[in-house]
């Protein structure tokens, strides 16, 4: 049949079977397998926990001898020698995929710096901590424990401990001497026959003057001559803190260790207080870094904005006096960045600012050391505010710690920032010349005739500070344009906190003035109780006072104008907890809220204390803390 059919015909069956054949044959194609070097920690029940994670160690007891994991804490361990030795992490490495457990364990974000151990870095690579959160000295030793082993690997040891000598840190002294011995006796563990005496120790306090409890410019290994030498630490009368003035001395006390016999030299700062002469910082850490000391500083947390924490202080004998005594806790940076003034007097709250104070943690970190945040026990701090901020919530808050040059040159080339320095500066009762911002509210001499003066001159001064804080707030409102380009979260929060602030004093101020002039005019008309002698006006009440009928003409401001303002300062409070929550701005924003804005009228009998005896013991004398 194909020799009679036509030749297209024949040539298509000849292709397709060409086609067909081939499209049955098979080819081997060149395989590449791709490669993956994938390095993971498989499940192994080798593995030990302290691999991955690790806990401060809190307990007293000694351990009889150590385990260094890299990276990790000192832990006691069934084997091992007792030298400084570093056990490098096991990483597990395979061309074979089983099966992978994976488990996240987050360490708390509130406990900064635990992933910065171990690194031997030098002094000049790394910067020290600013803000190590611990729960007491227990983690706070621990943690400088493993810092000075980590010494000890490369080097002999000096450890220069410097207390405060104030009252206050009796008790931290004795907690501390408390877990002296333990810690001792564990580092004696890494002085092996080869490295004979590789850590040293001694002793200083200060005050106003430095105080040597070891022999000065000479160390110990000697656990029971470290203990008695803390017992010898005495109580300055003094109340000063030269903190910063004493260090280059301790170190040039002590220079033969680190230049003659090579040793690293480590100075750990023990106060509740951030020192007296905060302006000497910065020959401080001069005098550190030329002799490549690490300062370590177990502190407490500043009060916010201030540089004063205030303590109430009752006269021991008869009781009859109570004084609030100041007690340097602060700022958390160079200069304050929030008023002095709580719209009356100057500020004596203890709010806290989730920071170390500014001087101490600037020595800390610059230095290669640690600033170790204690809590704060103190039972008679006024208006104590112990709460805690998470560390994430604070981070863009961060204060500039550097050195207050470079600090107010960045300040003032910002009109912004400028702005909110003057309004503080304005209002800070502290200020040469400032003598106009505070008010003083008192009470007077329920007795008719007998208190006209004294009522004119407070009102004169209500109404000096009234127009200060007016000053303030147009400098704040009319930066109020370059809020939104202002870049960083400290300097917002404290703009909007500070005007919140000036906004709800001014309404305080007005009515507690109009209150004082209503109430002294219209005294003579009112029964009174006859037992009463003392009257006043008392600020902070919680309904706003009615202007009287001549003070609506006098000053053509209504009672309606006055909620006005009211509510316009707390919806400027508001703003600062919406901008910035879970933050010491929110916090405080949040108490000023909760103070009254209204004034009303006390009367009330005094009774005077009854006069010291002749013969009887004196009064004891305030303390300078």
């Amino acid at each position: 049949m194909l020799r009679n059919a036509p030749g297209w015909v024949v040539s298509a069956i000849i292709h397709a079977l060409i086609f067909a054949g081939v499209g049955m044959m098979h080819f081997p194609a060149a395989q590449q397998q791709v490669m993956l070097a994938i390095e993971t920690f498989f499940k192994d029940e080798d593995r030990i926990p302290e691999e991955f994670q690790t806990t401060l160690d809190q307990q007293l007891d000694i351990a009889e001898t150590l385990n260094f994991q890299a990276g990790g804490p000192m832990v006691a361990a069934a084997s091992g020698g007792s030298s400084v030795q570093v056990q490098q992490t096991k990483i597990d490495k395979t061309t074979e995929m089983p099966d992978v457990d994976v488990a996240f364990n987050p360490n708390s974000v509130d406990v900064p710096g635990l992933e910065r151990i171990g690194q031997d870095l030098g002094m000049e690579a790394v910067s020290g901590e600013v803000g190590a959160v611990v729960t007491g000295y227990g983690a706070a030793l621990d943690r400088l424990t493993q810092e000075i082993i980590r010494e000890m690997r490369d080097q002999k040891v000096l450890v220069v401990w410097m207390f405060d000598e104030s009252e206050s840190m009796k008790d931290d002294q004795a907690d501390i001497k408390k877990r002296f011995h333990r810690i001792y006796e564990e580092l004696k563990l890494v002085d092996d026959d080869s490295k004979a005496d590789v850590l040293m120790s001694a002793i200083v306090s200060y005050g106003e003057n430095l105080h040597y409890q070891t022999p000065v410019g000479k160390a110990t290994n000697s656990i029971p001559e470290i203990m008695r030498a803390i017992d010898k630490i005495p109580n300055d009368a003094s109340g000063k803190e030269n903190t910063f003035s004493l260090i280059p001395r301790v170190i040039s006390d002590y220079r033969n260790y680190y230049t003659r016999a090579g040793r690293k030299l480590i100075l750990v700062l023990v106060s509740d207080e951030s020192g007296d002469d905060g302006e000497n910082v910065d020959a401080a850490v001069e005098a550190c870094k030329r002799a490549r000391t690490s300062v370590y500083v177990m502190g407490r947390e500043s009060v916010f904005g201030s540089l004063f924490a205030y303590v109430n202080w009752v006269e021991p004998v008869y009781k009859d006096v109570t004084h609030r005594l100041p007690v340097r806790r602060g700022p958390e940076t160079p200069l304050p960045e929030l008023l002095q003034f709580d719209g009356f007097n100057l500020r004596m709250d203890a709010s806290l600012s989730g920071f170390g104070p500014y001087e101490q943690s600037r020595l800390a970190r610059d230095t290669g050391g640690i600033f170790f945040m204690l809590p704060s026990e103190e039972q008679n701090i006024v208006e104590a505010d112990t709460r805690k901020y998470a560390a994430l919530d604070l981070r863009p808050y961060a204060p500039d710690i550097g050195t207050r040059r470079d600090y107010v040159q960045s300040r003032d080339r910002s009109k912004f920032r400028k702005a909110i320095w003057e309004a503080i500066l304005l209002l800070d009762p502290r200020v040469p010349g400032n003598d106009k911002v505070e008010v003083h509210p008192h009470d007077f001499v329920l007795q008719p005739g007998a208190y006209g003066n004294e009522v004119t001159a407070l009102l004169n001064r209500s109404s000096s500070t009234y127009e200060l804080l007016q000053q303030a707030r147009s400098k704040l409102e009319a930066v109020k344009p370059l809020r939104a380009r202002e870049e960083s979260a400290r300097w917002r929060a404290n703009y909007d906190l500070i005007l919140g602030q000036v906004m709800s004093y001014q309404v305080r101020l007005f009515q507690y003035a109009a209150g004082l002039e209503k109430y002294a005019a219209e005294l003579p008309k009112m029964k009174h109780n006859p037992k009463n002698n003392r009257w006043g006006v008392g600020h902070g009440a919680a309904e706003l006072m009615a202007p009287s009928d001549a003070q609506v003409k006098k000053y053509k401001v209504t009672l309606d104008d006055i909620r006005a303002a009211k509510a316009a300062a707390l919806a400027q409070f508001d703003l600062t907890m919406k901008e910035h929550p879970n933050t010491p701005w929110a916090n405080r924003a949040a108490w000023e809220k909760t103070r009254g804005f209204g004034a009303s009228y006390h009367e009330w009998f005094y009774q005077p204390p009854p006069p010291h005896p002749p013969n009887g013991p004196k009064p004891q004398p305030v303390p300078k803390l």
